[in-house]
Formats: structure tokens, sequence, C-alpha cells
């Protein structure tokens, strides 16, 4: 039996999720019998050129890690970025676009993201980011972290002088960093979401311990694991790896404290996107929004409109489209629950609509995404 170390960065429920993945390709392909240092910091873990198995899964962030496995001339698959080794990495590109989407969905027009320009991981999320604000017609500035954190609060002090600089939607490029930004935003008195809305990366149980918790990007480590054991096992099998990385897609978003609110300056289309967010996924129709907020329905959906950049009923179906895949996910309902609960009257209607909005059926996303 093969012995496979698995060096993982992450911890909690995205570690796990990797392992799991692993373990699931062992399942159906070849057991191994795997070594998982317990700690996720890398300048912990142990010396790979004392390792006496016959494979590694790692992210190579140094170059001595590289030269050391160059050496040893053992199999390994890299998960983070690094060019001409073979690579299976969450798509960091459309980890930026997703955050650039959320914000853009909470009403904000104005953006800030705060980098490190010698991450190469974190370069990729803001270029996504960027790339996806400056197709819609957005501007976005760039914080770069990689001398002083004290640069985010320079930035933030810039802004005082700036009129319409607030509210604001920034991307961290990872929830590691999301104490230190917190603490040089709230230091200014600026109040987080009400003015500066926070979307971090990774989904790290860090965020959980803010006031108020973070918002992130879930990465997929199921697939993440379950690709790196895919490309490692063809190594063990001679066969020459791709070139070119195989990137994993996000997840979703999960969304919490630091993006409760939004940026919109019509306190009416807040009000109605409110209601749409809480409730479009019991069924509640346009009519019965409108009746709430006491504008009239074409006033409503002309202001709405113009500010969302669609109208409240698609927006409400996809509210509607992305509880139905949250629960796919989750659970294992059968879609005849999972359609009660996302107010489509049968499961066919559901199916159906899916199938328009995704262009695959509700079980092909759920394999898809649980395995």
């Amino acid at each position: 039996m093969k012995k496979v170390r698995v060096m993982s960065p992450y911890e909690g429920s995205l570690g796990l999720k990797m392992i799991e993945g692993i373990a699931e390709y062992m399942r159906l392909h070849e057991a191994w019998q795997l070594d998982i240092p317990g700690v996720t910091d890398s300048r912990q873990w142990p010396d790979v050129n004392e390792w006496e198995g016959d494979g590694i899964i790692l992210p190579v962030v140094l170059k001595s890690t590289l030269e050391s496995l160059t050496r040893i001339k053992i199999p390994f698959v890299n998960i983070t970025v690094r060019p001409g080794v073979p690579t299976v990495q969450n798509d960091n590109h459309a980890m930026g676009r997703m955050a650039a989407e959320h914000l853009l969905a909470q009403g904000y027009r104005n953006f800030a993201m705060i980098t490190n320009r010698h991450m190469p991981f974190a370069v990729q999320r803001c270029e996504g980011f960027a790339e996806h604000l400056r197709e819609k017609g957005w501007p976005v500035e760039m914080i770069d972290t990689h001398q002083s954190p004290g640069e985010i609060r320079d930035h933030f002090s810039r802004r005082r002088s700036r009129k319409d600089a607030f509210p604001m939607g920034v991307l961290i490029y990872s929830d590691l960093i999301s104490p230190t930004v917190y603490q040089e935003i709230q230091a200014l008195d600026y109040s987080i979401p009400e003015q500066v809305a926070v979307i971090g990366m990774d989904d790290r149980l860090i965020g959980l311990t803010l006031s108020p918790t973070l918002t992130s990007v879930v990465p997929d480590g199921f697939r993440l694991g379950f690709r790196a054991a895919e490309m490692l096992h063809m190594q063990f099998q001679g066969q020459r790896p791709p070139d070119a990385p195989i990137l994993i897609p996000p997840m979703g978003i999960n969304e919490r404290g630091s993006t409760h609110a939004f940026g919109f300056e019509d306190e009416h289309v807040a009000a109605a996107l409110k209601l749409i967010r809480e409730h479009a996924k019991t069924g509640m129709l346009v009519d019965e929004v409108v009746r709430k907020v006491h504008l009239s329905r074409r006033n409503l959906e002309r202001r709405f409109e113009k500010n969302i950049g669609h109208t409240m009923w698609r927006e409400m179906r996809r509210v509607q489209i992305e509880h139905v895949k949250n629960l796919l996910v989750s659970t294992q309902w059968p879609i005849k629950r999972v359609a009660k609960a996302s107010a489509f009257p049968q499961p066919s209607r559901l199916t159906k609509i899916f199938r328009e909005e995704t262009g695959e059926t509700p079980l092909a996303y759920r394999k898809r995404h649980q395995h």
C-alpha cells in the first residue's frame, strides 16, 4: 500500500472536505495510507526531505520546497499557484469575480481590494475581482499590504475628504488578514458593514470570531482533494500529468454580517431588495413587494432596474435558484422536498426552471458539487 502525505493549509470544515475528497478518490480507485500532519501552518510542517513515503499533496509555496521535491524525485501534486509543476488549485480568478458580483448585487458602487503583490494567489483573486467590476463599468482601487498593513488605514484616511466615497465594498485576498483589516477600518470609526462592506476568501474559522462575522467566498475543498488525488494516482501509474493547472471553481458565498447592508442611496430599492432576499424562497410575488414598499409598481420597477440592473422578478428568480443550489449541496433531501422548500409547486417545475437558469438538472448539479 502506497504511503501519501497530505499537507493541507486549511483548518476546519474546508480542510476536512479536502481530506474527504482524497478519501473518496481512494475508495473508488486505490487505497493509500495517509499521513496528515496535525498543523496547517507550513512553517511547522515536517521537512519533505525526511519523507520516506510514495507521494505528497501540498502547497509548494517556497522555492526551497520545490528544490527538495525535485531532488528526492517523489511524485507530488501542488495545490497553490506555482507554474511548471503538477497542480490542482482553486480558480482564484473565479473567486474574485464571485466576490465582485456579490458586492454589486448588494448595491455597492465604490470598491477597493486589499492585496499582496508578492502572493500569486492574492494577485489572481484581485485580478478576477477587478476584471468583473470593470466589465460592469465600475473602477476599483488597490491597497497593497506587502510593505505594511498601515496602507489600509492610510487609504481609508485619504477617503475622508472625498465626496460620495462611502458606502463601499472591499475585497480582502484572504480571511487570515481579516482581523487586521477590521482593526484598521474600525480605528477610523468607520462601521462595518454600514459604511464599509467586507468580503473575504476561503471561509476560514477566523471569520466567525469577528464582529460582525465575515462574509467569505467558499472554495470547493472536496473537489480540490479529489482531483489532487487523481493527479497523484496518474503519476503512480507512470502517466504524465497535464501541463496546465486544473482549476477548481468556488462553491459559493457564505453571507454573514460583514455584508448585511446595501449600498443604495435609494431607500425604496434597498427595502424592496431586502424583502426579496428574505422572502423570495417562500414564493413572495412582485405585487406583495410593491404593496410593502408603498410605491407604484411602475415607479419601483424603474428605480429597481436602474440600481440593480435587472427587474424585481429576475432578482426573485435568482434568489430562489441560489436557495435551491444551497439545499442541493448542503442536504440529501429528495428533489420533491427541495422544491417544496423553495416555493416550486412541483418537482418537474423546479427541474425545468433550474435547467433553464443553470444549464443542468438539479441532480446533476448536486452530483457535481457534492463529489
